[in-house]
């Protein structure tokens, strides 16, 4: 596997190791402070800054912004930020391994809007059953894959 898969892999593993850490921790600051809009104002306040500078440090790289997709950016902003407003109430009311498991839930829902909104996405059985199916990015996990495409050597699993 090159460096180059090896991140890509690392980027999702270490979101959802970060994501699966915060819930924890929020569910230990709502104990000092039982206030989920002012975590969130806080939460999203932070999260402003890491994104600002990292845009600013990547401009400076001469990368540039596209801007047609800032109406999407804006609503799925609206989503997240009332989806993060219902989870720290939740966590706020109940306990963390109930609430966080139920959260965790979310990619069930994606299936199915993906399949409502994204018509080229395929969301078959394998899919939807959490069989691994190699598409598009199978190659990265893959080292017999080309291309999406499975070779000889490689499994369905």
């Amino acid at each position: 596997m090159s460096g180059r898969s090896v991140w890509l892999l690392a980027l999702p593993l270490a979101a959802s190791a970060i994501r699966g850490l915060v819930q924890p921790i929020i569910k230990l600051g709502l104990a000092w402070w039982p206030n989920p809009i002012g975590a969130v104002i806080i939460g999203y306040t932070v999260s402003s800054a890491v994104l600002v500078i990292s845009a600013r440090l990547r401009s400076m790289s001469g990368a540039t912004f596209d801007r047609r997709g800032a109406l999407w950016f804006s609503a799925v902003g609206i989503c997240n930020g009332l989806a993060v407003l219902a989870m720290y109430a939740a966590l706020g009311n109940g306990p963390v391994t109930v609430v966080s498991p139920l959260i965790a839930s979310y990619p069930l829902v994606t299936l199915l809007l993906s399949r409502v909104f994204l018509k080229d996405e395929p969301v078959g059985t394998l899919l939807i059953g959490g069989r691994r199916r190699y598409g598009r990015w199978g190659h990265l996990a893959d080292p017999h894959l080309k291309n999406g495409m499975a070779s000889s050597r490689s499994k369905d699993v």
